[in-house]
């Protein structure tokens, strides 16, 4: 019964086969479908007899091997036809998406930044200080390369205790990343980039409000955990130094004389991001 079960679907192979090229220096033969045990392979030029019906969501054919039906690669070969295989729409999909030069996601963070500024009127005296903020971050990946780019757009605040002292800032920030380990849906970096602040205000006790600017640098890692349906979640743990061009300190009797406050942002960086790729 089985030497006939066998014979048959050879048979029906056979009335269903068209011949082929093989295209790639060695084409793996593989003898199931979820291509979990390759028993050999075929080189470049020889011609070979394949099935025409796709298996495996059309990116295998069914070949004859020593009397037994295994199967090969359709990327693999090429038909004696027309000089291409005619796949189905769900292996062409496939291969478009493998070829694409870039992958992309954006999302949206949360930031707490914490760090410790000298006092406006003592500055041997240094106070505690958390930003929390939000930003608008992408990331852009090239294929079959462990560099990774990532940029945002992001806006945080802070103050002390009293409320006396309150900072503000935006921020661009751009980074490079090297992913250390790198599979589809879980990933851990190394990161290190810039940062530019195009505006940035302080405000001491409602009695005035100046603006600044700056510029900095960060190192650090991240982790990344792809879930269902293109949604990412990436936790991210870096060091910032932000060096402030200086606020204009007005007159007035609380703080003496015309003044420069020159406070360096430098501290430890917490973010979370929820992104999508596209």
């Amino acid at each position: 019964m089985k030497s006939l079960i066998v014979i048959l679907l050879i048979t029906t192979y056979a009335f269903s086969a068209q011949w082929a090229t093989i295209q790639a220096d060695k084409a793996i033969i593989y003898s199931d479908q979820q291509m979990t045990s390759a028993i050999g392979f075929i080189k470049r030029g020889t011609r070979v007899r394949v099935g025409e019906v796709a298996r495996n969501k059309g990116s295998l054919l069914p070949i004859i091997i020593d009397d037994k039906i295994a199967y090969i690669k359709i990327v693999d070969i090429k038909s004696a036809k027309d000089e291409k295989l005619v796949t189905s729409a769900t292996a062409r999909r496939r291969k478009v998406n493998k070829d694409k030069p870039k992958k992309s996601r954006i999302g949206l963070s949360y930031n707490r930044y914490m760090l410790q500024l000298e006092n406006i009127a003592d500055t041997t005296d240094t106070e505690d200080y958390a930003f929390n903020g939000g930003a608008l971050k992408g990331y852009m990946t090239k294929n079959k390369s462990r560099v990774s780019y990532a940029a945002e757009i992001g806006y945080s605040i802070a103050s002390d205790e009293n409320d006396t002292n309150v900072f503000e800032y935006y921020n661009f920030n751009f980074d490079i990343m090297y992913r250390i380990i790198d599979f589809d849906n879980l990933s851990f970096s190394l990161s290190m980039g810039g940062v530019l602040i195009p505006l940035a205000q302080y405000t001491y006790d409602d009695l005035f409000t100046q603006n600044s600017s700056g510029l900095g640098a960060t190192t650090g890692v991240e982790l990344f955990l792809g879930l269902q349906n293109s949604i990412g979640i990436h936790a991210n743990l870096r060091y910032q130094y932000i060096e402030m061009f200086g606020f204009d300190v007005p007159k007035n009797e609380e703080l003496g004389l015309n003044s420069t406050y020159d406070p360096t942002f430098s501290g430890v960086s917490i973010q979370t991001s929820l992104t999508y790729a596209f």
